[in-house]
């Protein structure tokens, strides 16, 4: 078994880690009034990519991510509905 070094961050890695964080708390704000009984997992993927792109002039990390070899993820979001333990991928399934 080898050990990991830890790798102290800079101060502008560290700036970057904060606006990451500060963009998901404020996707997590805008969804919040869509999440109802009705409206697709996919609806939802779909306003939150709209908004990181439009609003926050982002990109999703979770589109079109591959560690090699697989399909890329295709979706921009990863919805869990209710106690579900892995990521789900957005789709048709209605809450």
């Amino acid at each position: 078994m080898s050990l990991k070094k830890i790798v102290i961050k800079t101060p502008e890695e560290i700036e970057g880690m904060r606006a990451a964080c500060r963009d998901a708390a404020l996707v997590l704000d805008f969804i919040e009034p869509y999440v109802k009984a009705g409206v697709t997992t996919e609806e939802l993927d779909d306003l939150m990519l709209k908004y990181m792109t439009e609003e926050l002039k982002g990109i999703s990390a979770c589109l079109g991510y591959s560690s090699g070899g697989e399909t890329p993820y295709p979706k921009a979001t990863c919805i869990s509905v209710n106690h579900q333990i892995c990521h789900g991928i957005p789709d048709q399934k209605v809450l």
